[in-house]
């Protein structure tokens, strides 16, 4: 399960383009159900790690999701079977606050989002965001399907 509130961001928070920083490419083979694979690329430039996921379409603070780690040459496989799949390229830095990541989405929309993963919807909803983004927030998206990243994906490039 995963339950995660979402924020978008008027900038990034200072120091966080200094921290730990993973090149994301995130292709949606379906929408509904939603099925992702995922490339995570460290800034020296090799694959970290390589994951398939499948998540419910619900449009909650929870959403049932099942994630397993496929191979470099798989994801390379259906990229070439499946050469037009919306796709999402964003970096995500860790800034090392217990679930907090930052995200700057570049292609096919630029922006920049918060999200914190929880442990329970009661957390969730009684959680506050923290210090470093909470001067920085536009809006929480949390339940916005507008801001889904499989539906923005689907986007044409504002590049």
């Amino acid at each position: 399960m995963e339950i995660e509130r979402k924020w978008i961001l008027d900038k990034l928070p200072i120091g966080c383009t200094s921290r730990n920083v993973t090149e994301i490419r995130q292709y949606y083979l379906s929408m509904s159900p939603e099925v992702r694979i995922r490339s995570s690329i460290s800034c020296s430039g090799t694959v970290k790690t390589c994951t398939m996921t499948i998540k419910s379409s619900n449009k909650s603070l929870s959403r049932r999701e099942v994630e397993f780690v496929i191979s470099e040459s798989k994801v390379k496989e259906l990229l070439h079977n499946h050469p037009n799949l919306p796709c999402v390229f964003k970096k995500s830095y860790d800034i090392g606050i217990r679930g907090l990541v930052i995200s700057e989405v570049t292609y096919p929309k630029k922006f920049i989002y918060a999200e914190i993963e929880y442990e329970s919807e009661d957390e969730a909803k009684s959680s506050t965001p923290p210090k470093i983004v909470d001067d920085l927030i536009i809006a929480e998206v949390t339940n916005n399907p507008k801001w889904y990243m499989a539906n923005v994906s689907k986007l044409r490039s504002s590049s």
